[in-house]
This record gives structure tokens, sequence and C-alpha cells, in this order.
């Protein structure tokens, strides 16, 4: 449908309201256009002329070059544009799919012209999230009100490249930061919008609407956010120790096979989504001592609107991990002891899964809804007042959290608690900063004996030569150790 085979002739005049015509040929179909002056009639064909001459493609539909129909393109219509990007790429998880439509709805609506009969903003959310914004749903029946909605939308979506526009982008930043209610929002949903939007503008960048990002040329507040985990929501050992045996009082069938996932969150720092995905030859059981888990994969929840499928569930790689790689996590004896006694009651799913939903005869995933209630109904029956209003442990999450703290205040390295967790060491020291920064006591302790063991061999007192000083070479004694 795009050719750069043009002819364009000259401007003709003719006897009607608009006299001046512009006519060209793309690939042997006849085009025209008629102006009401001959300096506008000029200009537009300057314009084919330029677009010719620099080797653009044009349009057997319209005539014109495909880069000035793009540019024409409003805010919506780019937008489902890199939203069915996103969706045709295997590499991009349903998880991100809805991070993406999520955040770029807020966008969508804070730039829309203020045209008559605006339909109410909970049912243009509903028809974007469902319909506009979901490739899978683009050739199925939308419902009536939503349909309206959407028609509206097409009409009150203005152009993509108004947001080329410094007073256009500035406020719409600023609007990014306001919920429905003009509430100020966490930094984290901040975060998530202005990365859908500077995400959908690099798009603009390849798709030649921009020649740069807008978002980046503009100098923007910094967003103060805490990726730190707050230590008064992670149980130390003896409250997980508390919490973890709650799960096993409930004696319920569910809860009985599901206290040796929560071990895995607890004592191997697990994903839930790595539990899930766990599987019999993936352990190493030994019978005394430690053993070994060799994680493969992942299967997050998300929403069945987010997948290729009706299954809300996906197996897919290891988090920030290719397809083929693993994660070595050693364990300790307590949950070797508990894994070896989950598979000698229950055994194994039929393609070799630990964990699964026992309320359903197919082996289904473990979905949030089975393992959140009974998470809350430990935490309510073992927890004290002031733990629960601490929120302690408010998330079965808080286990993975309570697993890295216990091996960072055992003194493991950095390096290997995020080799472990699977996480840079960059995310584990912003993560986890609070047991870093804890752990200067035992840092001075090792430095001391250091230099204990130094000063028992050598002198105690060593001598110390600083040069390069404005008036020549100064010798200073400074004790290296002394004693307390």
């Amino acid at each position: 449908m795009e050719t750069q085979e043009v002819t364009i002739w000259k401007v003709r005049q003719r006897a009607r309201s608009k006299p001046f015509q512009v006519r060209w040929i793309v690939c042997g179909r006849e085009k025209g256009k008629s102006f009401s002056t001959e300096e506008l009639a000029g200009d537009y064909r300057k314009a084919l002329l330029k677009a010719a001459n620099l080797g653009e493609e044009f349009s057997l539909i319209t005539g014109e070059p495909v880069s000035w129909a793009r540019k024409g393109e409003t805010v919506l219509a780019h937008t489902r544009a890199w939203i069915k990007t996103k969706w045709d790429d295997a590499d991009v998880s349903p998880n991100s799919r809805k991070s993406a439509v999520e955040g770029i709805i807020p966008v969508i609506l804070a730039t829309l012209r203020p045209l008559r009969n605006r339909p109410a903003d909970k049912l243009l959310r509903k028809a974007l999230r469902h319909y506009a914004l979901r490739p899978p749903s683009w050739n199925g029946p939308v419902p009536a009100p939503e349909a309206d909605a959407l028609a509206w939308l097409d009409r009150a979506s203005r152009p993509l490249v108004d947001l080329g526009h410094s007073d256009v982008l500035r406020p719409l930043l600023d609007d990014l930061g306001r919920g429905v209610k003009r509430q100020q929002l966490k930094p984290s949903s901040v975060r998530t919008r202005r990365t859908a939007l500077s995400g959908c503008l690099a798009y603009a960048v390849e798709r030649e609407i921009f020649t740069t990002n807008p978002v980046q040329g503009l100098r923007i507040k910094r967003q103060r956010t805490a990726h730190r985990v707050n230590p008064r929501h992670v149980p130390n050992t003896p409250q997980a120790l508390r919490l973890l045996d709650a799960v096993t009082a409930q004696a319920t069938r569910q809860a009985l096979h599901l206290r040796a996932f929560f071990d895995c969150l607890y004592w191997a720092g697990m994903r839930p989504a790595e539990i899930r995905h766990l599987r019999r030859i993936d352990c190493q059981l030994p019978t005394t001592g430690w053993g070994r888990l060799t994680l493969a994969g992942s299967t997050p929840e998300v929403s069945a609107d987010w997948t290729d499928g009706e299954d809300r569930f996906e197996d897919r790689e290891l988090k920030h991990r290719s397809e083929d790689d693993v994660r070595i996590v050693p364990i300790p004896p307590i949950l070797v002891t508990s894994l070896t006694a989950h598979l000698t009651t229950y055994g194994t799913a039929p393609d070799g899964r630990l964990f699964w939903d026992v309320r359903t005869d197919d082996h289904q995933h473990i979905p949030v809804s089975l393992y959140g209630p009974i998470w809350t109904k430990a935490r309510d029956t073992v927890l004290t007042d002031d733990e629960k209003a601490l929120n302690l442990a408010s998330r079965p999450y808080d286990l993975r959290h309570g697993n890295a703290s216990m091996l960072l205040d055992a003194g493991v390295p950095a390096p290997e608690v995020a080799r472990r967790l699977g996480h840079s060491v960059a995310m584990l020291n912003t993560t986890y900063a609070h047991w870093l920064h804890g752990q200067e006591q035992l840092g001075n302790t090792l430095i001391d004996a250091a230099l204990q063991r130094l000063a028992s061999t050598d002198a105690t007192i060593h001598t110390l030569t600083r040069t390069n000083t404005p008036h020549g070479p100064i010798t200073d004694q400074i004790p290296l150790f002394q004693a307390a």
C-alpha cells in the first residue's frame, strides 16, 4: 500500500470555487487536491516535491506521504499501535502488557479535547482498558455504552504531535501525578504512568513522528521514591516460625498442603511464581544436611485479559533471566525436611509440580485467592496487636524479604545473597539497605580483629609517611591498634 513511484504535475487553474488544483500520479493512480489560492496550491506542491525528493513512501490510498498521515495521528490511534507491538512481542510478559495499558490510560484521558457530551470517566476507562487497548477484543462485539464512549474518544483525542510542545507536555506530566480525586499519587504509581508515556513517545520516534523523545528533552522534578523494604514489615525468624506454625494449625487440607509452599518463601527466599513452577526434578533433598533447588522457570499469575489465551497462569523464564538460565539456591535442612515430608504425603502433579490447587481435580496452579486467606488467618491468630498495627508480614511475599534479612544478618556476603534471591547486587543494596547498614557493628568488629592480628605480629606503633605537603614530607606516628 506504499510506493516511491510518484510523478507531480504543475498547478493548473479551472473555473471552480477552488480553482487551483495540484495533480500527481502515485504508482499509476492519479490524485488531485484543489485550493482557493495559487499560493496555497504552490505550497502544497512544494511539500509533495520535497517528500518525493527525500525518498519518502507515498500511500496508494491517500496519495500523500505516509509520514503526513502519521503526524496527523491522534494520541489514541498511536497508543493503539504501540500497544499492538507489546502484544505481538513474545518477550513481553502479560504483567508488562497490563502495566503498559494501565499506565497509558491516564495519559489518553489527560490529553482529550474538551468536546461536549463527554461520557463519565469510569466508562471511558472501562472502554479503553477492555476494548480500545486490548488487541484480542478489536474484532469482537462491543457493548453499546462502551462503543459510544470509544466513538467520542476518537473525536476528542488530540493530535500526537501536540505532545512535542513543552507547554502541553509539562502540564501533562504534572497531571499524571494526580489520582481520580486529584490526590497526590505514590511515586511508584507516577513512575508507572511516566514510563508508559515515555515508551509510547519512544515508539513515535521509531515511527518518525518525532525526531527525539520529547520527554527526554524536558527538565522535570525527580520523583522521590523509596525502593527500600520497610523493616517493620519484615518478620524475623521467631516471628516467621510462629506464622508458619499457624498455617499448619489451621489443619485444613489446603493449609496443610501449602505449609511447604510458605516454607519455600522464607527458607529459600523464592518468589510465589517460582514456587508454582517448582518440580520434583528441580529438588535435591538429601537425608541429612543441606539440599539444593535448581530454579528453571516462573509461573506468574495475571488476569486472562492480558494473556494470549484464557489461562491466567503462564510458564515463563525466571525474572530478569534468559529462557535457558537457571538459579541454584542452597536450602537448609529445615526446608529439606519440609519438602521431603510434603512429597511423601502429596506426591506430585502429573507434570512433576510440587504444589497445586487441591480444591480441583485437574491440578490447577495455586492462585493468590487460595493462599492469601490462609496467610491472613495465620496473622490474625498469632500476631500481637502491635505487630498487626505495624503491618508485620502483611503479605506472604514478606517472608521472602525475611529470608534476605536473615542472610544479611548472618553475615552472608551481599553478592551471594543477591545470587540466591535472583537480584543484582545494586538492587540488593537499594532494596535491603537497612540490613546492609545494620552490619556496621559487624564490620567494625571484623576490622578490629584484623588489626589485632596485625598488631600481634608487628610493632604496635607503625610509621606512616605523608608526602607532597606544602612544607615537604611529614612523618606521623599513628597507632593502628589500641587495646580497649
